[in-house]
């Protein structure tokens, strides 16, 4: 084999290494996350009286939430 072929072949191996990476990220990202958000930690924004204290909390916690994906169609009766 020649060192082009290998070249070729290395980048090949580089790449799928990516994408498998990238479909097992999001899987692991969502496993070391501690804690989901409670309707609880919903309820105890209202009790932040600082506005932009408030606000970064709500992001948080917006952004703490499970994202979930549904392939194919959902019958819901």
């Amino acid at each position: 084999m020649d060192t082009y072929s290998k070249g070729i072949f290395t980048v090949i191996a580089v790449l799928l290494a990516i994408i498998a990476v990238g479909v097992w990220l999001p899987y692991i990202e969502s496993r070391s996350e501690g804690h989901q958000p409670t309707l609880g930690d919903m309820f105890r924004l209202r009790e932040i009286k600082d506005p932009d204290v408030q606000k970064r909390t709500r992001l948080e916690l917006i952004h703490s939430i499970p994202y979930v994906e549904v392939y194919g169609t959902v019958d819901v009766q």
